[in-house]
C-alpha cells in the first residue's frame, strides 16, 4: 500500500507541476519548460517507489523492535473490520464493525505453535472447563498489529487467542455468574451512628474527608433504596443479602416495609443474612430459644416473597429459600452448629416453608483434614459454605498492610480456597467464592488494632487492583451447584470499609488529589482514595455476561514499553501481569464511558 501511494503521488504531483509553471511569461516558455520538470519529477516517484520497496524488511524490523507506532491502521468494509498491516496486507475480521459492541482480533504471523498457557487469565473460555475444548495458540508476530475496538486500536501486538468456536458450548447460561453482595440496611438518620461520633473510616480522614456519594442516608428513603438497586442492576449484582438482626429491628423493618416494596425492586433478588452475634449470643452468653421462633417468622415474612432468593433442585425442580448464617464455624467451635440448624429447618417447617438451603460462613483460612472425621461434619449438616470474613483469610493480621503481588492472591484462591470447595463437593456440599476489596475497622473498633488491608495489592498498584484481582481469581472457582453464585463483602459496609458503594471527596477534589493517608493512627501509612465508582466498574468488567466476540486475550499489551523482556524502570512489579491493562478491561471502561 505504501508503494501505490507514493506512486499515485508522484504522477499527481508530476500532473499538477505542469499547471503550475504556466504562469510564467510566455507559452511557449512554459510549454519547453514543463516537460522537463514532469520527466524530472517521475524519475523522483520512480526512485522513491525503488527506495521503498528496498527499505520495507527494515522498516518492519523497526516496527519489531516497537520504534514505529504508525505501522498498521484499521478501517471498515462492508462490516468487516480490518486490520492494514504496513505493507499493504488487509486481514478481514469477520463479525465485527466499528459500530457494534463487538471486538475484532486480527493476528498476523506466518507460523504458528499451539500450547495451553496460563497467561489467559482474563479469559472466561480458560475456565469453566474451557481449557479442555480450546486450542490455545501463542503468536510472536513478526509484523506489527493492533486489535480494534469501536473503530479504535485496543494493544500493539497480538500475544494468545483461543479457537472461540470450540469454546461457545463453554459459554452457555448455565456458566454466566451470579453475583450477589452483603447489603446493609441499618443506616437511618444518625447514619447507623455516624453523625454523632463518626463511627467509619471515611469520615475521619483529613485532607479530604470521604463520604457517600448519596451522603450520611436514611436507606428507608425510596429514591436511596432505588439509587442502589440502579447500582447494583447496572454493575450485574442481582442479589442482595440482607444482614437482619431480629424481628422488629431496624433491618427487618427497612427490609420488609421498605426494600421487598420499592418499586425499582423488579426482578432482583434477596436473601436473609441471619446474624448469629445479635441472635444467639448475647455479649458472653449463648442462648438458642430465639432461632426456632426466627425461622418461622422469617418463613412467613419473606421465604415466600417472589424476590427472595430460591435454590432450585436440579434433581426435582423443587425450590428451597436460601438463608445465609453468619460465624457457623464459631458455633461449630462451641459444639453448637448441629443443634443450630436443626431448630432452623423445624423453624421454617413450623412457618409451612419446608425444607429451607443453608449456607454456613464456615470457611476461613486453611481447610480442614480429611483425616478426622469430626471436621467434616459441618459439610453435611449445611447445604453450601461461603467465607465472609475475607480479610482474615486472605491476610490475617500480618504487618505491613499490602498483600504484596499478584501471585498471592492466586495462591490463596487456586491454593486454600480450591481445597474448601474440593472437599465440600466430596461431601455434597455446594461451595460460594467470595471477593472483597480492602479492610480497615479502625474507624468504629480502633481499640481492637486490626491492621488494615489495602485496597492496592502494592504500594504503586492501581487503585481497586486488589478487587480486581479476588474477582478473577474467585470466578474460577464458583459451583455449578449453587448458581455459580460469586459473593461480594460488601455493598455497603461502611464501619469496616469494605464498601464498593461510590464515594465522593468532601473538598471536592477527584483522582489523585482525593487521595490522603491522613491521620496515622487509623490508616496505617496506606493511601485512601475518594474512588467515586471506580469498584462497581471492576466488577461490571469483571464478572459481565461473556459474549465470544468480547471475550479477548488478557494478555496483549497495550503498550510494549511495559514488557519488552524485562521490567522495564519500574522494580515494584513481581510478574509481568503486574503490567498487564488487560483488552477487556479497556472495552469495559469504553462501554461505561458510552453510558
Amino acid at each position: 500500500m505504501a508503494i501505490a501511494m507514493a506512486m499515485a503521488m508522484a504522477m499527481a504531483i508530476s500532473m499538477v507541476m505542469p499547471m503550475t509553471m504556466r504562469s510564467t511569461k510566455t507559452t511557449k516558455r512554459k510549454s519547453r519548460r514543463s516537460v522537463p520538470a514532469a520527466f524530472l519529477l517521475m524519475v523522483v516517484a520512480v526512485s522513491s517507489t525503488i527506495f521503498l520497496v528496498a527499505a520495507a524488511p527494515l522498516l518492519e524490523d523497526e516496527k519489531e523492535n516497537g520504534r514505529d507506532d504508525n505501522g498498521s491502521s484499521a478501517t471498515s468494509l462492508g462490516g468487516i473490520e480490518t486490520i492494514l498491516m504496513a505493507g499493504g496486507t488487509s486481514i478481514p475480521v469477520s463479525g465485527a464493525s466499528s459500530s457494534s459492541s463487538s471486538s475484532a482480533l486480527a493476528l498476523a504471523s506466518s507460523t504458528t505453535t499451539t500450547k495451553t498457557t496460563n497467561d489467559c487469565i482474563d479469559d472466561p473460555n480458560f475456565f469453566y472447563e474451557g481449557k479442555k475444548a480450546c486450542t490455545w495458540l501463542s503468536k510472536r508476530t513478526k509484523k506489527r498489529c493492533k486489535i480494534v475496538y469501536g473503530g479504535k486500536p485496543l494493544a500493539d501486538r497480538c500475544r494468545e487467542t483461543c479457537d472461540y468456536e470450540k469454546c461457545r458450548t463453554n459459554l452457555e447460561q448455565k456458566n454466566k455468574l451470579l453475583v450477589g453482595a452483603y447489603y446493609y440496611p441499618w443506616y437511618g438518620q444518625d447514619f447507623h451512628r455516624g453523625s454523632k461520633n463518626h463511627s467509619y473510616l471515611r469520615s475521619k480522614l483529613s485532607n479530604p474527608r470521604q463520604y457517600p456519594v448519596l451522603g450520611e442516608y436514611d436507606d428507608t428513603q425510596p429514591e436511596v433504596i432505588a439509587r442502589h438497586l440502579k447500582w447494583s442492576r447496572q454493575n450485574n449484582i442481582k442479589l442482595w443479602v440482607t444482614s437482619w438482626w431480629g424481628e422488629g429491628r431496624r433491618t427487618d423493618v427497612t427490609i420488609k416495609n421498605h426494600i421487598l416494596t420499592n418499586p425499582q425492586l423488579k426482578d432482583h433478588k434477596i436473601a436473609i443474612f441471619y446474624e448469629t452475634t445479635g441472635r444467639i449470643r448475647e455479649k458472653a452468653d449463648y442462648d438458642l430459644k430465639e432461632v426456632r421462633p426466627d425461622l418461622e417468622y422469617l418463613c412467613k415474612q419473606y421465604f415466600n416473597h417472589p424476590n427472595y432468593y430460591q435454590k432450585v433442585d436440579d434433581s426435582d425442580g423443587k425450590k428451597r429459600p436460601v438463608l445465609f448464617v453468619y460465624l457457623t464455624r464459631k458455633l461449630e467451635d462451641l459444639g453448637l452448629l448441629q443443634e443450630v440448624v436443626s431448630l432452623m429447618r423445624q423453624g421454617a417447617k413450623d412457618g409451612g416453608c419446608g425444607d429451607i438451603f443453608i449456607v454456613g460462613d464456615q470457611v476461613f483460612q486453611g481447610p480442614p483434614s480429611n483425616n478426622n472425621p469430626t471436621h467434616l461434619i459441618p459439610f453435611e449438616i449445611l447445604d453450601a459454605v461461603t467465607n465472609y470474613d475475607v480479610y482474615g483469610s486472605l491476610r490475617g493480621n500480618k504487618a505491613g498492610g499490602y498483600v504484596g503481588s499478584r501471585q498471592k492472591v492466586t495462591n490463596y484462591y487456586q491454593g486454600e480456597q480450591r481445597a474448601w470447595k474440593n472437599i465440600a463437593q466430596s461431601k455434597d456440599c455446594a461451595f460460594i467464592p467470595s471477593a472483597s476489596p480492602g479492610f480497615n475497622d479502625r474507624g468504629v473498633r480502633p481499640e481492637v488494632g486490626h491492621i488494615p488491608l489495602s485496597r492496592k495489592l502494592y504500594p504503586k498498584a492501581k487503585e481497586g487492583s486488589l478487587f480486581k484481582a479476588a474477582l478473577q481469581e474467585g470466578r474460577t472457582l464458583v459451583d455449578s451447584a449453587m448458581d455459580n453464585l460469586i459473593m461480594i463483602n460488601s455493598f455497603n459496609e461502611w464501619h469496616e470499609d469494605t464498601q464498593i458503594e461510590p464515594i465522593y471527596a468532601f473538598n471536592g477534589s477527584k483522582g489523585k488529589n482525593s487521595r490522603t493517608s491522613l491521620p496515622h493512627n487509623l490508616t496505617f501509612g496506606l493511601e485512601y482514595q475518594a474512588y467515586n465508582t471506580i469498584y462497581l466498574k471492576i466488577l461490571k468488567r469483571q464478572t459481565k455476561t461473556w459474549d465470544v466476540s468480547l471475550a479477548v486475550p488478557a494478555s496483549a499489551e497495550t503498550s510494549l514499553s511495559f514488557w519488552d523482556g524485562g521490567f522495564g524502570t519500574n522494580s515494584t512489579a513481581s510478574t509481568r501481569e503486574e503490567y498487564i491493562t488487560t483488552i477487556s478491561d479497556i472495552i469495559g471502561q469504553e462501554q461505561t464511558e458510552q453510558e
